[in-house]
């Protein structure tokens, strides 16, 4: 088991930074809410931090560019100090997330500062 050392301030920015992110990329084509992040460890055994971003709307259906674009803004406005690897980042519906994943996230969450 890892000990997860993500403060949970910078996690707080990282949120701050994926909604900023999407407000400029999107304006009113979607609400995004909730924004999860948190710090727990990957199948490897390495801390990560995960980024689970719901959305609602009637805009253009989200794909992998989404996820891409939202990385690359996450490593431009964060340091390498602060988020040393990648984050994962993981788009749900506001249908799926409240049937399937929102329990699932929390359990994965549950140990993140």
């Amino acid at each position: 088991m890892v000990t997860l050392m993500t403060p949970k301030r910078v996690l707080k920015k990282i949120e701050r930074v994926v909604r900023q992110g999407l407000e400029e990329q999107f304006k009113n084509e979607y609400v995004f809410d909730p924004i999860v992040v948190a710090s727990h460890e990957d199948p490897f055994g390495d801390e990560r931090v995960h980024v689970y971003v719901v959305y609602n709307g009637k805009g253009r259906k989200p794909g992998p560019l989404w996820t891409a674009g939202l990385i690359g803004y996450i490593q431009e406005h964060v340091s390498q100090e602060e988020l040393p690897l990648m984050p994962m980042v993981r788009l749900f519906s506001k249908r799926d997330w409240k049937s399937t994943y929102a329990k699932q996230v929390e359990q994965w969450t549950r140990g993140s500062y």
